[in-house]
Parts: C-alpha cells; structure tokens; sequence
C-alpha cells in the first residue's frame, strides 16, 4: 500500500477530530459501565479541544490529554464511593472498622468472586 502526505490545516483538523468524537459519543449513548466511563473521558478530553482561545493544536493535544486521565481518574473515585456505600449498606463493612480490615474484607470477596468465574469457565475477556 502506498503511502501518501496529506497536508491539512488546523481547522481542518480541528473538524475532523471533533467530528470523529462526536460519532463515537453519539454511537456510544451509555452514562453507567465501563463504555460510559470512557465516553465521559471522551467527552472531557474533546471539550478540552475545541473550547475557544488562542491555544494552539499542541496545547490542545496536551491538555486534552490530561483531561483524559483526570476524568479517568474521578471515574474511579465514584465507582470506590458507589461500592463502599454499597457494602455499608448491605453490613458487608462496618464503621468500627479500620481501613485494613476494610481491605481485608474486600480482597476476601475479590477471591470469592475470581473462584465463581473459574468455577463458570474463566472470565469472559
């Protein structure tokens, strides 16, 4: 396959990527689940794209960047808060208990959970 250069303008690749994200948000209309964790850093990182200003492509690139970690990031600090208030409210954990003995309990359960896949025939990814 040959290769060919392609010279586009900024614009040109500011319409492009915003295009390309909007399809994959709109293909992709999940707000719960791992998908939706990913459209909602999707969605920070190409905010962060095209919002106005005189930045230029590069800044835009990096910071975009980093709005994909930091909404990755916060993803996981609401799925740890949705599950520890899951295990409060089931008793699962208490609140005479220590961070470790937390750990401990949720580790137990990790162990119970993997041994139920095995037992069904591996994971499923």
């Amino acid at each position: 396959m040959e290769k060919k250069l392609i010279r586009l303008t900024e614009s040109e690749l500011n319409k492009i990527i915003k295009e390309s994200v909007e399809r994959i948000i709109s293909e992709n209309e999940m707000e719960e689940s791992w998908l939706g964790d990913k459209w909602n850093q999707a969605k920070a990182a190409g905010n962060t794209m095209f919002q106005k200003g005189d930045m230029g492509i590069k800044d835009r690139l990096k910071n975009a960047g980093k709005n994909w970690t930091s909404q990755g990031e916060l993803n996981g600090i609401n799925e740890l808060e949705t599950l520890l208030r899951q295990f409060i409210q089931e008793r699962t954990i208490t609140n005479d208990m220590t961070v470790r003995d937390v750990l401990r309990r949720i580790g137990s359960m990790k162990g119970n959970r993997t041994s139920q896949i095995s037992k069904r025939g591996g994971s499923s990814y």
